[in-house]
């Protein structure tokens, strides 16, 4: 399991986010919107510029370009590649594992027909299984999905078995319970929750 550090301050023109996150297996970023966990959880894959460090496992990956990190960003309306017509060619999805939660897609079925939730599972589960992916950050990724707790349950356990710590962030306060860890920000600054029993 590699572990995910990151103690940064990013700029999204005049927002300033600025903090400390280590994560060894989950860690839910929760707060309100507005409040910079999208800008935050950038930075960190490096898809905005910022200052600070973050380490991947023992490696400094802060100059890499976000390609080269391993920390993969999935954002909460995930855009495929045009060029997948049909959900059978997303790399890593497994139909059967589709139909075990509650989603029967027949993987010959256009991508452009999937509902925002279906797009949304394909995606986070194909994301998660590649081999480039060393760590995961989830923007709001699963709150389209009507069955949150139960893919969100699956998600965690399938990122543990591969070694692969996960940042999910989101403003409900009902997924703060499936995380080790809790991060909230406040005023522009990411702080650690002691205990998810405070929330």
């Amino acid at each position: 399991m590699s572990s995910l550090f990151a103690d940064i301050t990013v700029r999204n023109g005049t927002f300033v986010v600025s903090g400390s996150i280590r994560v060894e297996t989950s860690a839910v970023l929760f707060a309100r919107n507005g409040s910079g966990k999208t800008t935050f959880l950038k930075g960190v894959a490096g898809l905005l510029q910022s200052e600070g460090q973050v380490l991947l496992g023992e490696r400094d990956v802060s100059k890499l370009s976000p390609d080269k990190r391993g920390i993969s960003y999935v954002p909460n309306d995930p855009k495929l590649p045009l060029s997948l017509s049909k959900l059978s060619q997303l790399l890593n999805v497994d139909v059967e594992e589709l139909k075990d939660l509650g989603y029967d897609i027949d993987p010959r079925r256009p991508i452009t027909s999937l509902s925002l939730g279906q797009r949304q599972v394909s995606f986070v589960l194909s994301v998660i299984k590649s081999p480039r992916t060393k760590a995961v950050l989830l923007d709001e990724s699963l709150n389209n999905v009507s069955n949150k707790d139960t893919v969100l349950t699956f998600v965690l356990k399938l990122a543990r078995d591969l070694g692969k710590p996960v940042v999910y962030s989101t403003n409900d306060p009902n997924d703060v319970r499936l995380f080790e860890k809790t991060f909230t920000i406040s005023e522009g600054k990411v702080w650690e929750f002691r205990s998810n029993l405070h929330l």
